[in-house]
């Protein structure tokens, strides 16, 4: 798969760039445009998003 690196204002863990799939970037420019913001502000939304609400529980913990 076609990957596309996208500078990320976030501070990240493992960098400071995370990779979008080629369809994932059409999808973030289609918003952005739409929307009037750029598409770094769309992926850090996006980032920020997925840290408030997405849980990784390890098997061990269950």
């Amino acid at each position: 798969m076609d990957k596309l690196i996208i500078p990320s204002r976030n501070e990240l863990e493992d960098g400071t760039h995370i990779r979008v799939s080629k369809k994932m970037k059409e999808l973030v420019d289609e918003i952005a445009k739409r929307s009037g913001r750029s598409q770094y502000v769309i992926i850090n939304k996006m980032i920020e998003f997925a840290y408030e609400r997405v849980v990784i529980e390890d098997e061990e913990d269950e």
